[in-house]
């Protein structure tokens, strides 16, 4: 287990004064407006690799590069509407970590050191859990990092036959989903649907995770929340395409009344109420994803002021290589070797395949390809939203190199987005006017 506690030293130094910590006369990117296109939208070499990816690859929907704060590729398939939302699947988790870190940053949360027995100190919430004192313990760090020690069997089927209706109705609902496993206790184990962290908000702020996202982040994205959607189900898709699964023997449901070829009947087809699930079900389009990894890019401010959304301490800790993703995995998640994960944010330059990423490039991915990927040294955004089937023999959680979000952020692409700065003379020399926006000082040392 490799923490950087330096990382985490330096977010709880700065966390009670972090949004004062802006540059003297700097301004922001406001990521409350559209963004604009670049000059040389799709004409870059760099635009032409990821156009040629993308179309070769017929489940990709939609995809966009923003560098330097502008559009530099846009692609979508025919018939395809961009605006459209999509589910994002397990990239959910990463918007839920900034979520988390706007809780550490009022308050609301003492610390990632927190556990599920401070957070939850009912104790009929307690009452007949197995290894109760074991699930207590687990801190927010834990969650976070997929090493609280819960645990499944890699088995979707068995899964999905465990989840309480709508994910859980309340907290201790969610927490029979999984079994606590000493053994992976600080070591990386992947947890596909979980509302624990949903709760956790739920009982901290007394809002959904919904509430949360549409009151400190959508309006300083330029997002409605009519134009996007979270969902409270963790296994609602809208398409039946699982109806082959045989739900009648889940606990949870009267065999009588369950019948496998009527979606409406199994656990995904219905509408609940509640938290939305934190890990899974956030409805994004492509542009509005963009937001999300700008303002990451951003340390976490948006606009001419310099509003801070969330703290660059707490993204930076974020972005810090905490674990090591392990070997025990799903066949379906493909080889992750080498991969790292941070808070609920993957990092994959050292995975296979991944040579030329920059290590400095951190990405949201969820099931069958939506990904959003951020690149500090670059200053780029790369984002992709895929069809929910994917292509037949691919991974479900695609670490695939040949992602054109993937693709788009590989050294040696030329995206040749210099309209941000203009060529002023002074005097004999010609200088080159710096853009109109910056970065807070804190993040400024990840951009080599």
């Amino acid at each position: 287990m490799k923490f950087l506690f330096s990382h985490l030293f330096l977010y709880f130094t700065f966390i009670g004064s972090s949004r004062s910590i802006l540059d003297d006369n700097a301004k922001y990117l406001d990521l409350s407006k559209d963004f604009k296109n670049a000059k040389n939208l799709n004409k870059s070499q760099g635009s032409q690799v990821v156009l040629e990816k993308a179309k070769s690859k017929p489940n990709i929907l939609s995809t966009l590069v923003i560098e330097h704060g502008k559009i530099v590729t846009s692609y979508s398939r025919d018939g395809v509407d961009p605006h459209e939302p999509q589910p994002i699947w397990s990239a959910t988790k990463s918007i839920t970590s900034l979520l988390i870190g706007t809780m550490l940053d009022e308050g609301t949360l003492a610390s990632v050191n927190e556990t599920l027995g401070e957070i939850f100190p009912n104790q009929s919430v307690w009452v007949g859990i197995e290894d109760a004192d074991d699930i207590k313990a687990i801190t927010i760090q834990d969650l976070l990092t997929m090493s609280s020690g819960l645990s499944w069997e890699f088995n979707w089927l068995t899964l999905y036959k465990s989840v309480p209706p709508c994910g859980g109705l309340n907290v201790r609902e969610t927490l029979t989903m999984y079994k606590y496993d000493p053994t992976y206790k600080g070591v990386w184990q992947y947890l596909p649907l979980s509302k624990i962290l949903s709760f956790v908000m739920f009982e901290r702020t007394g809002k959904t995770p919904k509430q949360l996202l549409s009151e400190r982040f959508l309006p300083y994205l330029g997002i409605k929340e009519s134009e996007m959607d979270w969902k409270a189900n963790t296994l609602y898709d809208g398409r039946g395409d699982h109806a082959n699964l045989d739900f009648s023997i889940s606990p949870y449901y009267d065999p009588e009344k369950v019948d496998p070829d009527n979606i409406d009947t199994l656990p995904f087809g219905v509408e609940c109420s509640g938290p939305e699930a934190a890990f899974v079900q956030l409805h994004l389009n492509v542009y509005q994803m963009a937001k999300f990894g700008q303002l990451v890019l951003a340390g976490g401010i948006s606009g001419p002021d310099g509003h801070v959304v969330i703290s660059s301490e707490y993204i930076d800790a974020a972005l810090s290589e905490s674990l090591q993703v392990a070997e025990r995995l799903p066949e379906d998640f493909g080889n992750l070797t080498g991969i790292t994960y941070g808070y609920l944010w993957w990092n994959n330059h050292d995975g296979p395949g991944f040579d030329d990423l920059p290590e400095d490039t951190w990405c949201a991915i969820g099931n069958d390809s939506q990904i959003i990927c951020v690149n500090f040294t670059n200053d780029r955004v790369s984002v992709q939203l895929a069809d929910l089937e994917g292509v037949e023999g691919s991974p479900l959680w695609s670490h695939d190199p040949d992602e054109p979000a993937f693709v788009a952020m590989t050294r040696g692409l030329d995206f040749s987005n210099f309209s941000s700065s203009k060529s002023v003379k002074s005097g004999s020399k010609s200088t080159k006017k710096s853009k109109s926006w910056e970065y807070p000082r804190h993040l400024r040392k990840r951009r080599l």
